[in-house]
């Protein structure tokens, strides 16, 4: 073999050793960029599933904690008494159309029901300018009592209050205002004391300027006083004929009252039934559906609270 072609054939044999080398690590690049990518992909995919994991265990708990709760405490969660106020008093700037000052006060044991009640009921007072009073957590059955005898004793006291008011509208927990546009003093005269039905304590209103208000307020707190006694229509009526024997017609205004429907008046408000079964959750689902249409409805005097 000629110089030449030992030349040319040491040439041939080192670029395809070159060749061959460089082949191979560019497969060891791509076996291991791969490997990498699986390992990532893997780690990935673990995250993933420790996430939803621990989502779900997280989501349990605090449900079972929920349903213990709302079972442990006839559906409700804290029992301790608390008072919320919005006032609205002097939030619109047109009263013109206001010539009497209403106080919404929601009252009574059930805090579940007024935090999902007060929602529509809040977007009412503030659309109206009149101030809002959310009070649950009493066991007792005068509760609501209690509350327009403190209204009323706390007025007499400061004389002319921050904001005086004329009437006082009772919601119990479950009762949203599903009218909004409706101005609620229209249900109750100057002249007459209380708008109420005799068969439900749920809604009424009652008259703060009324010559007997605060005596016979007193009195239908003290019948409800006693191991069996209860502050309800009945005793309230006995209270107006014990005072005023001959002017019942002169004091009360009758309401609409539909217990079966749970409605006032033609829905104005709307109430859960009496003798509904149902358990909590079914109940609550049933409240929140009707809080959600009204502020639906309305929208959106809800979302600005």
């Amino acid at each position: 073999m000629s110089w030449k072609s030992r030349r040319r054939h040491e040439a041939t044999s080192f670029y395809a050793g070159d060749s061959l080398e460089m082949d191979r690590r560019s497969y060891s690049f791509v076996f291991q960029r791969k490997q990498r990518s699986s390992l990532v992909q893997f780690i990935k995919g673990r995250s993933y599933s420790l996430w939803t994991i621990t989502s779900a265990v997280i989501c349990s708990f605090l449900l079972y904690q929920s349903l213990s709760r709302s079972e442990s405490n006839d559906g409700g969660y804290d029992t301790a008494p608390i008072s919320v106020w919005n006032h609205n008093h002097y939030a619109s700037k047109d009263s013109s159309f206001r010539e009497r000052n209403l106080l919404i006060a929601q009252v009574g044991q059930s805090r579940p029901f007024a935090e999902v009640a007060s929602r529509p009921n809040r977007a009412y007072a503030r659309r109206w300018g009149w101030d809002y009073l959310l009070h649950t957590g009493e066991e007792d059955a005068c509760s609501t009592v209690q509350v327009l005898n403190h209204i009323l004793t706390h007025q007499e006291e400061k004389g002319q209050a921050r904001a005086p008011y004329d009437a006082v509208l009772f919601l119990s927990p479950d009762a949203i205002i599903t009218d909004q546009d409706y101005q609620f003093l229209a249900l109750l005269p100057t002249e007459k004391l209380v708008a109420a039905n005799i068969a439900n304590s749920k809604v009424f209103v009652w008259n703060l300027n009324h010559v007997h208000s605060l005596d016979l307020a007193r009195q239908w707190l003290e019948s409800g006083e006693g191991s069996f006694a209860s502050c309800d229509m009945e005793s309230l009526w006995a209270a107006i004929e014990t005072t005023v024997a001959g002017e019942i017609a002169n004091t009360i205004q009758p309401l609409q009252l539909s217990e079966t429907a749970g409605l006032v008046e033609p829905r104005l408000i709307k109430f859960l039934p009496q003798n509904a079964e149902q358990s909590f959750p079914e109940t609550m689902g049933l409240l929140e559906g009707i809080a959600d249409s009204v502020c639906y409805r309305y929208y959106p005097t809800c979302e600005v609270l």
